[in-house]
């Protein structure tokens, strides 16, 4: 089931945000849960077949969604000679509603990530958004900022089409 085609997008508090949302016929408690494991299918990197993630945490048994736990996908590219890394911290938790994730990649935070859950009537409404900085450095420049512009980021569909599938396969 494809769960949402279109996403949204707009500006706020200096960062270009792209929203899916959509109720769907499952429990908060489920949506919740799948979160785990989406958060280390989402930053699999293709090349590397899953096997670089890393799950780093605060506390030795405690979930994916815990406050300061981080996951960690290694790549080499271009041969070997430059190694890759991103991550997603959890920076805010509040279950079953509410996840938020800091993004970064060669140590430097460029997004963040939010899961919210609302219960409704008939089961809940599931919202995923990220959000990158409305203005970055610019490489041609000592400190310039440069103004982005909001895109098409299909990935935002992509990353809630399959928390909502691994949601209703819970």
């Amino acid at each position: 089931m494809v769960a949402v085609n279109e996403i949204t997008t707009y500006k706020q508090d200096s960062m270009i945000w792209a929203e899916a949302s959509e109720v769907v016929d499952v429990s908060a408690d489920f949506a919740w849960k799948s979160l785990d494991q989406l958060l280390i299918e989402i930053i699999k990197i293709p090349a590397a077949e899953g096997e670089s993630v890393r799950v780093r945490r605060v506390t030795k048994d405690g979930p994916v969604t815990q406050v300061g736990n981080k996951v960690v996908a290694k790549a080499a590219m271009l041969g070997g000679i430059i190694n890759a890394s991103m991550s997603m911290q959890v920076t805010e938790a509040n279950p079953p509603h509410f996840l938020r994730l800091a993004i970064h990649t060669f140590n430097m935070h460029f997004a963040d990530a939010e899961f919210r859950i609302e219960a409704v009537a008939r089961g809940c409404r599931l919202t995923y958004r990220q959000g990158f900085r409305a203005k970055q450095n610019s490489s041609h420049g000592t400190g310039k900022q440069v103004e982005m512009t909001p895109r098409e980021m299909p990935e935002t569909a992509r990353t809630f089409n399959l928390w909502v599938q691994m949601t209703q396969a819970a």
